[in-house]
């Protein structure tokens, strides 16, 4: 993919732009065509700031030690994975490091879930099935689960 002509394209474009170093920084990545791509983006203003050709921790830290002013990032927003963390805190030790919202809500889910399957193992068979669909019950944001919802997951 490097050496592709969609790949030399997003880079073209990409070094054409000049890039405020951000305040905010998101890493991430993306596969793609049996790849994965590092992506950098500018969370204030909703901009990317380069695709990095893999998502390997050297790459990465070589990265963010070239951005110029990079002491002005205050926080960096990203998943869990450890090569990431290792590269923001060699070249960005000034940065707060955040979990991405996506992150935090998936391992909220899968503990809600567990904690749930926990539950019903205790519950006799006519209980199980009062609370056939409880589980989209308990994912619904509160605003959206009905009355009757309501009086079923509190009894």
């Amino acid at each position: 993919m490097p050496g592709s002509a969609t790949w030399r394209s997003l880079r073209g474009t990409a070094s054409a732009h000049r890039f405020e170093t951000p305040r905010y920084l998101g890493i991430d990545e993306l596969y793609l065509n049996r790849r994965y791509l590092c992506i950098l983006t500018n969370l204030e203003e909703r901009t990317l700031l380069d695709l990095l050709p893999g998502r390997q921790q050297e790459a990465v830290t070589k990265r963010l030690m070239s951005m110029t002013e990079r002491d002005k990032i205050e926080i960096v927003s990203m998943d869990m994975w450890k090569p990431y963390r290792r590269a923001v805190q060699a070249a960005l030790p000034q940065a707060r490091i955040v979990v991405d919202k996506f992150h935090v809500v998936r391992m909220a889910n899968e503990a809600l879930e567990k904690v749930r399957k926990g539950l019903r193992k205790e519950l006799k068979a006519n209980q199980r099935r009062t609370l056939k669909g409880d589980r989209k019950t308990l994912l619904k944001r509160a605003h959206d689960v009905s009355d009757r919802e309501r009086l079923i997951m509190e009894t």
